[in-house]
């Protein structure tokens, strides 16, 4: 007999659905915090998740389950996902499910302790090194730690909304930050 299953077109990334799992301990070395897993149903375009590697998502099927998302690591275009299993075990820089209100250091910590993970930060901006344009700004970036730095340093991050033809390292100072998404928790900064 013949499994009546439907399989998913080439090149995309599919698995099996599964019922949605409670909220998972954090990786080792995460500074002890909660991670939650992502809602399908409330992925939508231009939301910034990481599976293997990061991407965007381009379009969304309701409910969630299957989307095309653009490579932003690898320059290997669109691809397909699909799978409940699959979103839900994505990471997302977008999506949170608590708000907590933390001291500049916890920020600082958690913000360390993100490798590998889409974040979202919102830090005052240091200001152009030769004009002193923008010092003193509020800047949101939605992308990567790329180097963490001292708890009361700087850290280096990726900017991924910015072209790949732009530079899109950016030095945030833990000092100044205001608020951090990761892993589906919103720290807003006392």
């Amino acid at each position: 007999m013949s499994d009546p299953t439907p399989k998913p077109p080439a090149g995309s990334l599919q698995q099996s659905a599964a019922p949605a799992a409670p909220a998972a301990p954090a990786p080792e070395g995460a500074a002890e915090r909660t991670r939650h897993k992502v809602r399908p149903d409330r992925v939508k375009p231009n939301d910034l998740m990481a599976f293997v590697h990061f991407v965007r998502v381009l379009e969304v099927s309701p409910g969630g389950e299957a989307m095309k998302v653009h490579d932003l690591d690898h320059d290997r275009g669109d691809i397909e996902i699909g799978g409940r299993a699959l979103v839900e075990n994505a990471l997302s820089a977008d999506q949170y499910e608590e708000e907590v209100r933390v001291s500049m250091t916890r920020a600082a910590e958690v913000l360390v302790a993100a490798h590998n993970r889409p974040l979202t930060v919102c830090f005052v901006k240091q200001g152009s090194k030769r004009t002193g344009e923008g010092a003193g700004e509020p800047r949101v970036l939605r992308g990567r730690l790329v180097e963490p730095n001292g708890l009361l340093g700087r850290s280096l991050c990726e900017d991924l909304d910015l072209p790949e033809t732009q530079n899109r390292l950016r030095e945030v100072d833990h000092r100044t930050i205001k608020y951090l998404i990761v892993d589906g928790v919103k720290y807003v900064v006392k």
